[in-house]
């Protein structure tokens, strides 16, 4: 019996550090200074890092095979910013780097954030005859943003595979190449929370105490521009227990292959914002609130149809489908509507009126029946659905779940040509099942000219409100109806190359010399949006061409 051993250190260690500065000079003669010079000046440091300490050992006995991984590693971030400004500067010529001729700063502020994660980690890898295999692990993290006793978390796995394409029995079956059974189970943790949240917000006040004001410090009042946040002294790691099955495959020697997966999971004490009753004297808190179910599969399959002396044509397919749902919440089974949270519903739910259109002519009888009852529709206006039929729009009987944020498919193509030298290749992308809010179609957000289809005298049967934003929002129900399909399939790469033949390159000392084009981003193959691009989210759609040639010496 062979017996062959190693034992392998190594350390790896990561860091990033960024630093900005920014210094503003307005002349007293610019707008709006009242003749005074104004300056300001910011500064930032961003620092982070990553320490790993890993130690491998691997050993084979026979035709068993031992792989153990042992980690231990450290991860640092840290955020520190200061900005000034001031009016008065003496000199034009100072710029912003004469702040102490002034007797005050019209204003300063710091900040400071920091944040560490500290992670032990112990993994094994065992196979046997190089068909059964073994792969166990346990995980244990501590994040330094979560509160006092409920930093640490343990997420252990497990998986198994089987090799079937070994077995004798499909030895002899030549087009199979490859055939991979998989099943795992494991635990994952999520604490991506902005630190501090166990510990809520802070500000001055002035007591009287004796013959002068003493200051103290009290939890945030109601201040512009500030959300107040209730501490949670009890904010843990969000767990996701996750069970999938899966299959690999290569037949006819490569010429098809693919990966199937299935996996279903449930997350516990999500990490969530949530709104609560502002009698408490906050508006919202960072709480593990609940559970939730999730059920999908990824797929992806290469083809390679045609594969000549010269040409080849190869196409590679993935789909990715995923639904989650909310199983139970903080407070039992009862839904919260405030948040948007329902049993049974996915996380990312849209809890609103349902769009009927616009109220029409037609409909001026049905109008003055709601009217009556305190409403002030007109013709051309947003048209909710009254849920309940009782010629009432409100809040607890008419908002319904009309849809959900998130894309229930993703979908990507690439298919390539290659002829001789040279070589042709697309790459699709798409999104499906799922809605979004088009708002640069409100009056107040055409930051591009564009011509849309409102209502008026002489469009009775457009597909938007009339615009009357110098109203006061007096439509109440115009966000509804920018509610859209958010399905999409998109072209995001196409590149055309030719490799030079090495003869050609013999007495040039290149060893490689491939140029090409590329065109990123050229178009949708169809889209419900014509005024965002939904990959990005962005009322920009950057297309771009690129030319380049690789050198290899």
């Amino acid at each position: 019996m062979v017996s062959i051993c190693s034992l392998i250190p190594k350390l790896n260690f990561g860091p990033d550090f960024r630093y900005y500065r920014r210094g503003m000079f307005n002349s007293a003669e610019s707008t709006n200074r009242e003749g005074l010079n104004y300056a300001s000046l910011t500064k930032s440091t961003d620092f982070s890092w990553t320490l790993d300490n890993l130690i491998y050992y691997n050993r084979t006995i026979g035709k068993h095979d031992f792989g153990f991984t042992f980690l231990q590693t450290a991860t640092k971030y840290e955020y520190e910013a200061n900005n000034m400004s001031g009016e008065g500067i003496p000199l034009e010529s100072s710029l912003w780097n004469a702040f102490k001729s002034l007797s005050s700063l019209k204003s300063w502020e710091s900040s400071l954030t920091e944040k560490q994660l500290l992670s032990y980690m112990a993994r094994m890898n065992y196979t046997y005859k190089g068909r059964y295999m073994l792969t166990a692990s346990v995980r244990r993290d501590g994040a330094s943003q979560l509160a006092d006793g409920h930093k640490w978390a343990t997420f252990p796995s497990v998986a198994l595979g089987w090799r079937i394409d070994q077995e004798e029995f499909l030895k002899e079956i030549s087009w199979i190449s490859q055939l991979k059974l998989r099943l795992g189970y494991g635990v994952t943790g999520n604490s991506a929370i902005t630190p501090y949240q166990t510990k809520g917000g802070i500000s001055s006040l002035y007591y009287p105490f004796g013959p002068n004001p003493t200051q103290g410090y009290i939890a945030y009042e109601n201040e512009a521009g500030i959300t107040n946040t209730l501490a949670n002294q009890n904010l843990g790691w969000e767990k996701t227990a996750q069970w999938n099955i899966g299959v690999d495959f290569n037949f006819f020697n490569g010429r098809i292959n693919g990966i199937v997966d299935v996996y279903t999971s449930k997350t516990t004490d999500l990490l969530m914002a949530q709104s609560i009753p502002t009698l408490t004297g906050y508006a919202r808190t960072y709480a593990n609130v609940g559970k939730t179910k999730n059920f999908g599969y990824d797929l992806t399959f290469n083809f390679v149809p045609v594969r000549t002396k010269d040409f080849e044509w190869n196409i590679g397919v993935n789909a990715a489908y995923s639904r989650n749902e909310i199983v139970s919440l903080a407070n039992g089974k009862e839904d919260d509507p405030a948040n948007g949270w329902f049993i049974g519903e996915s996380t990312n739910s849209i809890y609103t009126y349902e769009s009927a259109g616009l109220w029409k002519e037609e409909d001026r009888a049905d109008m003055e029946k709601f009217n009556a009852n305190g409403h002030d529709f007109q013709i051309g206006m947003a048209r909710p659905v009254d849920q309940n039929g009782d010629y009432k729009i409100d809040a607890n009987n008419d908002r319904t779940i009309v849809g959900h944020y998130d894309p229930r498919w993703t979908l990507g193509l690439n298919t390539n040509f290659t002829y001789k030298g040279w070589d042709l290749g697309i790459q699709l992308y798409g999104r499906m099942g799922f809605k979004y809010y088009d708002s640069s179609v409100w009056v107040g957000g055409r930051y591009n000219v564009r011509d849309y289809d409102y209502y008026n005298e002489n469009n009775k049967n457009a597909a938007h409100p009339k615009p009357i934003y110098d109203e006061g929002g007096k439509d109440a129900y115009y966000n509804e109806t920018y509610l859209k399909n958010g399905s999409y399939l998109k072209i995001r790469n196409i590149s055309l190359g030719y490799t030079f033949p090495n003869r050609l390159l013999t007495h040039t000392g290149l060893s490689a010399l491939r140029m090409y084009a590329q065109i990123k981003n050229p178009g949708y193959i169809f889209s419900g949006c014509k005024t965002l691009d939904l990959d990005t989210y962005s009322n920009t759609y950057n297309s771009g061409f690129t030319f380049g040639l690789n050198l290899s010496f």
